[in-house]
């Protein structure tokens, strides 16, 4: 199926998408304690995407900070300091993605270099 790019990113932002360990690239063995994190990840994501779905015009600034807050309360959450990885490239590279595919492809520079938490 051939669909334009318009009609491409449109079918993209229409659906969401989740992430799973591997979109965190974590740096742990413990497979249960790496579910739970992602669990806990894809859940407040949802419920920021939930949020997003009520008003249409949010900032990047105003969506950056949902997102930096929810990763602050996961790490705070899973007492994260470096060792699990969730601050490292890999863990912004997928907040980016997951933002890019589940709300905007054009924030995926903002999501991935100016969301910090």
């Amino acid at each position: 199926m051939e669909l334009t790019i318009t009609d491409k990113q449109n079918y993209l932002t229409s659906n969401r998408g989740i992430t799973t360990i591997s979109d965190w690239g974590l740096l742990t063995e413990d497979d249960i304690l790496s579910q739970k994190i992602v669990d806990d990840i894809n859940t407040s994501f949802e419920i920021i995407l939930d949020t997003l779905d009520k008003k249409n015009n949010y900032t990047y600034g105003e969506i950056g900070n949902l997102f930096s807050s929810a990763m602050k309360e996961i790490c705070k959450k899973h007492d994260v300091k470096e060792k699990y990885g969730l601050r490292d490239s890999e863990a912004h590279i997928a907040l980016a993605r997951y933002i890019a595919i589940n709300i905007d492809i054009d924030m995926y520079d903002y999501a991935r270099y100016d969301i910090k938490w």
